[in-house]
């Protein structure tokens, strides 16, 4: 008998039952969305990090020694940049990525010692 995780499965694969069984007790082999974040929070995150931060402290410390001009162009580049750097962030995915999840690789199962093919659930 092969544990894979904890799953105690044969080496042939589960039995039509046992796959029912588990199906009902665990439900199906879907994994969760992953968690939707607004706008406004993605924004703020990227002006807060460290090295944003980083960028804050420079344009202070150019008012405080008296360089005003290289204050302002710091905060402005800074605010101009952040809000495109997070749509950039939020752009589709590369043409690779995006090919891949077009493919759909069928899933292979081994049951009751037979192997069955199947293509992923659409959602």
């Amino acid at each position: 008998m092969t544990h894979s995780a904890g799953l105690h499965t044969a080496g042939r694969g589960l039995t039509r039952a046992e796959a029912a069984a588990r199906l009902v007790a665990d439900g199906p082999n879907d994994l969760p969305a992953p968690p939707r974040v607004r706008w406004w929070r993605r924004l703020a995150a990227e002006m807060f990090h460290f090295f944003a931060l980083l960028f804050w402290v420079a344009g202070a410390l150019a008012f405080v020694a008296g360089l005003p001009q290289l204050g302002i162009a710091v905060f402005a580049g800074f605010l101009y940049v952040t809000p495109i750097a997070e749509l950039l962030d939020q752009a589709p995915p590369s043409l690779p990525g995006f090919l891949v999840a077009l493919l759909a690789i069928p899933a292979v199962l081994a049951a009751d010692a037979i192997h069955k093919s199947w293509r992923r659930r659409e959602r």
